[in-house]
Order: C-alpha cells, then structure tokens, then sequence
C-alpha cells in the first residue's frame, strides 16, 4: 500500500497551518546545526511523523510542503508494522483535507513509496542472502551497523528495498507493539522521480482516492520483482557438474555480477533458472510474487465502493455551503475566538542536517555527511552535490591563480558577516592573496581587473569619502530607529 509521500502543497494559506490547533507550539525555525544559522526563515513541524514545512521566497509569498509516512499517521505515528489497508489511506486524507486544509486534487506528490508486508513461511533472513541483484546493480546493505536489517538497490528515479520488518520494530519502535507474524518481509519500491510512475497517472493527492489506480500499482512491484535476481545459499551443489557449481558461485558472487556487461548477464540469467532447478533451489522470486498477488489484493477488501474526494473544478463554483463527511451542518454560525499566534517554540533549534549544495534533508545519512549520499539520492544526484561545491572554489581558485601569473589586481565580493544576506567588495593585488579553502568559502565571485585601480590624491580621497558618508546616512540613522524601536 502506499507508505510515505512528498507533497507539493497548493491552494492552502499557511496560516492554516501555523493557527492549526494539531501544529500550535511544534512549529520551529529550521536552522543549520553547523553553523547555527536559520535556513531560508523555513518553519517546521511534525504531527504524528507528518512533516509539515513553510518555506517563504522572495516575493513574499511561501511555498509549503507535507511528508511522512501515512501509515504511521493511521497509527497515531507510533509504527508501520501492520497490514495498512485501501480504507484505511482514505481515512487519513480525509482527515489531512479536515484538519490541515489540504486540497487533493492541488496536493502534487513529488515522491511516494509504494510496498507491502509479507508474512512469510520461511525465514527472512533467507530471503536477504539470495537476492544478488536487480538490473546492472547489486543489493547492498542498508544499514552497516545492522546487516542483518535488509537489502537495498538505489537507482536515480527509485530505490527497491527488502528487509525484515521485526528487527526494524524492535530497534526502532522499542515501546510500541511488535508484529504478531516472526517471519515478516517488508517490499517496497520508493519513487523518487514521479515520472517513473507517469504510464498510472498519478501526479496529485487525488489520484491516490480512485481505487482502480491505486489497486494498478501491483503491477509496478510484480515488474520489479520479477526482474530481481535471487540465488538460494541453501541449494543442494552436489547434483551439478564441477562446471555448474563454479558457475552458480558466479551466481552468488555480488562483485562477479556487478562486472559483468550486458550481454554477459542476459546470458547468465538465461541459465539461473535450469541450474536453480537442478540443484533443488528454492525459488524465491516465485514465492514472494504469490505473496504479494495474495497480500496486495488483501488490501483491498474493506475499501468503501464511493470515493470520498472528488477533484477541484477551478472553472464553477458551489452553490451550496459544502461540508466534509462525516461532519454534520447544523445551520448556524460559530464565532471563532481570534487568538495570539504562539511563537513560544519558534526559536527551538533542530538536529537536522541539510546537504551543502542543494539542501536537501540528509539527518537520515551518517553524522559526518555533507552532501546527499549516492546510497540515498543515486550516483548522479549524489556527484552532482559534490561536483557543484567543489567547482565553485576550483573556479575562483584558477581565476587569483590566473591573475598571480599576470601580476594583476583583483576584486573579491565577500559575504557580510551578519546575517542579512549583505556583502562588501575589497580590491587587492593577486600576490597578496593566500589562497586556501576556508577563504574561498567566504567569497563569492572573483573579477581579475584589466587595469590597476585608479589612485586617490588626498583631496580626492577626502571628497569621495564625504561623497559615500552623505550618500548611505540616511540608510544608517534609519537602521539605528528601528534597532531602537525595538
């Protein structure tokens, strides 16, 4: 069923987030734990593992977004160790669209996670060891610390994760009830891309109230499914030749397969299934698709036949005052008691941790990362983070360099040192320059000037300096009233 989603939210004004009676007193200044700094003025809060953030830009307006698991939600935010059922996904947008304003049909998902729990007749753990790979990639392990959690394989669109979801319960939900099957197997393939998902037609919070195309999304995890390689460590050897016991090590060797070209592994992946069956492999592939077909459709059986959302129409109007099931109009107004806006936690400090370049929320990666992690966002994402801080300080480093060579003079823009996104300019000869990281971090361009600056007779230097004090002390008495004001 569906997990955790990403939201674009639109047609909602953030004072119905912040004058929410769930988000009064969680909102709070999102800051950079490093530097201590706010980042961007984003206000955020969460609410039963929903995270609710408003992002204000430069025109003055602000952009707001939704993510968390809606399973969790359904369970107060505790867990998601349980069967998440069709009624159940209704049941939480209702309640989103009731208390947090949410418009579906202008609620874009840019991200979703799509998978279910497999309770299994055999144990996990077998599951984790034999499945090689999907594609070109290998399965990897998702935590290092915890290998025997599960299995990952990032790709840049999506990420396909299998892993045992009782251990997960117990080291990360320790007080709340753990799952009644020993043998359950969490699937779930996270979209990062929607245009992955693009052939189901599923782009807003809408999509997701149309039973037929949430019920399609079995086909998008029997496809990937279908394609994972899996090789049983328990297989009886003893039947196949010297020849077809060396091949089947090829088989379960990661590093092997992750080598091998294309043509190498179609090749390969025509002769797994005789070997498999030869040597009495289990065929795990086969039993997880019939659980899932089993469980997927389980899903479905208690969902009401209505849906209970229909889409915006921007073109008519209502002609009649609406109300939101199973709420009841009962013809009179309620006056509203206009209260003070909290700002009481507003200055609360965060421990998240945001990437250097495009700053995206990596807290989820180890305490030493700057960038987004290839495990997480993908190689290309991942190189791109990088590549984009490094090349910034590699650019303005050959530009002084460059500059030193001809004996030239240079103009460096520094960032200010207070926090209001101001700069100053300094002209320097290029030899007196030492150029090193935490230099280059405070600059932000370079200009390799043609000419010498002009020098300044006495006079001269006293006329420009009454010239620059008369121009910028209106700015200054104004600054020091309103410093005063306050």
């Amino acid at each position: 069923m569906i997990d955790s989603v990403d939201l674009r939210i639109f047609g909602v004004d953030p004072s119905t987030w912040l004058d929410s009676s769930e988000l009064t007193g969680r909102f709070a200044v999102k800051v950079n734990p490093r530097t201590g700094k706010p980042i961007d003025g984003v206000m955020k809060a969460t609410y039963k593992s929903l995270v609710f953030e408003i992002t204000p830009r430069a025109d003055g307006t602000s952009s707001m977004t939704l993510r968390g698991s809606t399973h969790k939600y359904s369970n107060e935010g505790t867990h998601n160790s349980d069967q998440f059922h069709y009624h159940q996904l209704l049941t939480v947008i209702e309640e989103l669209t009731a208390k947090f304003g949410l418009v579906p049909g202008q609620s874009v998902i840019e991200g979703i996670e799509v998978g279910v729990n497999l309770e299994l007749p055999f144990p996990v753990k077998k599951v984790l060891t034999s499945v090689i790979a999907y594609k070109d990639k290998t399965f990897e392990i998702i935590n290092a610390r915890r290998p025997s959690l599960g299995r990952l394989c990032p790709f840049y669109e999506y990420d396909i994760k299998l892993y045992d979801k009782v251990i997960q319960s117990f080291t990360e939900y320790p007080a709340q009830p753990k799952p009644d099957a020993k043998n359950l197997l969490r699937y779930e393939v996270k979209v990062n891309k929607m245009r992955w998902l693009k052939s189901y037609g599923i782009q807003t919070l809408a999509d997701l109230t149309e039973i037929d195309t949430v019920r399609s999304l079995l086909g998008a995890l029997v496809g990937v499914l279908e394609k994972i390689v899996f090789v049983d460590i328990d297989a009886t050897l003893d039947l196949l030749t010297d020849r077809e016991q060396a091949r089947y090590g090829l088989f379960r060797d990661r590093d092997k397969w992750r080598a091998f070209d294309k043509s190498q592994r179609y090749e390969m992946r025509e002769q797994l299934p005789r070997l498999l069956k030869k040597s009495n492999a289990f065929d795990y592939g086969h039993a997880l698709l019939n659980a899932i077909n089993t469980t997927w459709l389980g899903l479905f059986q208690e969902a009401p036949k209505a849906r209970l959302f229909h889409r915006v129409c921007i073109e008519g109007e209502a002609d009649k005052n609406p109300t939101i099931s199973p709420f009841k109009c009962l013809g009179e107004t309620v006056g509203k008691e206009e209260k003070e806006p909290s700002y009481k936690n507003l200055s609360k400090t965060l421990k998240i941790r945001v990437c250097a370049s495009c700053g995206k929320d990596i807290s989820g990666q180890r305490s030493q990362s700057r960038f987004c992690s290839e495990k997480y966002n993908g190689h290309r994402h991942a190189r791109h983070c990088r590549n984009q801080d490094s090349n910034q300080r590699k650019t303005k480093r050959y530009q002084v360099m460059r500059a030193q060579a001809k004996n030239q003079y240079v103009r460096i823009t520094y960032h200010a040192i207070n926090d209001e996104g101001n700069q100053f300019c300094d002209t320097l000869h290029s030899s007196e320059i030492a150029v090193s990281r935490e230099w280059l971090d405070t600059v932000v361009r370079v200009e390799v000037l043609s000419e010498p600056p002009e020098n300044l007779t006495d006079t001269e230097g006293r006329d420009y300096l009454e010239r620059l004090t008369k121009c910028n002390m209106p700015q200054f008495r104004e600054r020091m009233r309103s410093i005063s004001s306050k």
